[in-house]
């Protein structure tokens, strides 16, 4: 399900344009840092799963958090926001 879907069905949210959206947005990017045996030194690496919606929260009027695991079990938080004309979609730090 994607994010777009869940704002229709889950917000109370009417005549309002919902965002386009990227991979950033719908995929994990959490980052973990990993041994190279090769270089000898550590790389980072980004997790691309595709998230897998959970649950969503309502933590103000105009504010909710929606909750994504990916199949790595990385919790991903995702804000929206939305004023009288527009939906904003950001992450929270993971």
């Amino acid at each position: 399900m994607s994010i777009n879907e869940i704002i229709k069905t889950n917000l109370l949210i009417k005549n309002l344009k919902l965002p386009k959206l990227t991979t950033k947005v719908t995929h994990c990017q959490n980052r973990t840092s990993d041994y190279c045996s090769e270089c000898h030194e550590h790389k980072t690496k980004i997790c691309n799963e595709k998230l897998t919606y959970q649950r969503i929260k309502q933590v103000s009027n105009k504010r909710w958090h929606l909750y994504f695991l990916c199949s790595k079990n990385h919790l991903i938080i995702r804000w929206i926001t939305s004023n009288d004309n527009q939906i904003i979609i950001g992450n929270l730090k993971n």
